[in-house]
């Protein structure tokens, strides 16, 4: 899908999204949209609204030592 959304707009289908009960891929399959453009507004959108949450996903990160 090559629509471009506004940052309201994924929010919206993020909402849509979770509220089908549908694993992230299938649902993007169902509605056209790029599982991977899909993640990348998700996490974008995440370091915009709670950047705080994004850093300690980071800092919990296990590198294996």
């Amino acid at each position: 899908m090559s629509t471009k959304f506004t940052d309201d707009e994924w929010r919206l289908i993020f909402q849509q999204r979770t509220q089908s009960g549908l694993s992230v891929r299938k649902w993007c399959d169902s509605k056209q949209i790029s599982y991977d453009k899909c993640k990348y507004w998700e996490k974008k959108l995440l370091r915009r609204t709670d950047p705080e949450r994004t850093v300690s996903r980071i800092s919990s990160f296990d590198f294996g030592h």
